[in-house]
């Protein structure tokens, strides 16, 4: 038999179950997403160090000015993982945001520095995570055009400013190796 005060005491057992269920699907969640976020910066980093091969081949195969076009039809940007070259258009692909959602990517050549690349509109949580990771192999870098690290120059990370560019969730990131 029942009693009456038992039915409460089952009810507040699952609720207890619930609540401790839920904190650990949320700490695995968290775990999961850095870990996939730690993944596609490591992917975008080595991308950008074989794109920068390719484009030096490029270069030495070619008096083509160094535009991202010219580099689609050369076929570039084919099988890096972390681009997205829609016939010269050209986006990262990493965020949590749909392939092609306002990532740009340019290459240009920059009179000082050489090959440069840059992002634009990238999600801020990756800001101090791609600036560890290309502090290693990088050049020159910049964020939301703030000097970081120059040829010739230290390496000042703690001077980059992570910090949303015009308000936003944001910020754009200049890299030449």
């Amino acid at each position: 038999m029942i009693r009456a005060g038992e039915k409460g005491n089952a009810q507040t057992e699952y609720m207890i179950v619930m609540v401790l269920v839920t904190i650990l699907v949320v700490v695995v969640l968290a775990l999961f997403l850095r870990n996939q976020s730690g993944a596609q910066v490591s992917q975008l980093a080595r991308d950008l160090v074989t794109l920068d091969g390719r484009i030096q081949l490029f270069q030495a195969n070619s008096t083509s000015p160094i535009e991202n076009s010219i580099l689609s039809q050369a076929g570039v940007f084919r099988d890096l993982q972390s681009l997205e070259d829609r016939n010269g258009k050209v986006n990262v692909k990493f965020g949590g945001r749909a392939p092609g959602a306002d990532h740009s990517f340019v290459v240009y050549l920059d009179p000082n520095f050489g090959v440069m690349y840059f992002m634009s509109s990238l999600d801020l949580s990756y800001c101090m995570p791609l600036m560890t990771q290309f502090a290693k192999t990088a050049s020159f870098i910049a964020v939301n055009n703030q000097i970081v690290k120059a040829p010739g120059g230290a390496n000042t990370p703690l001077k980059a400013k992570c910090d949303p560019a015009n308000g936003s969730d944001m910020f754009s990131l200049q890299v030449s190796f």
